[in-house]
């Protein structure tokens, strides 16, 4: 994995450690935010986050309406994440 890849999970891992902290226990948070660091590797990378990634155990530790667990259900929802792709319809439009 590439150093800036590691850089940016623990960016990730860091910003959401606080608001996770009054929602979970220490040992989860800790978890979660590592869970949250490989998705976001993945998502902003333009990557589809494997499903080998996700944890629904720590997933359900979240309250249902945490935006954070909405989240991570949405990054789990399939392709509709794989960003890395670009169509340009060039066609000349008018009358």
């Amino acid at each position: 994995m590439s150093d800036a890849r590691e850089r940016f999970k623990v960016f990730s891992a860091v910003r959401l450690k606080a608001r996770l902290e009054g929602l979970v226990d220490g040992a989860s948070v800790s978890r979660l935010t590592e869970l949250l660091g490989e998705i976001n590797a993945y998502y902003f990378a333009g990557e589809k986050v494997p499903s080998s990634v996700f944890d629904d155990s720590l997933t359900e530790l979240l309250p249902e309406d945490d935006r954070t667990r909405f989240y991570i259900e949405d990054r789990k929802s399939g392709d509709l994440y794989e960003n890395n792709s670009l169509i340009l319809d060039l066609r000349k439009q008018g009358n």
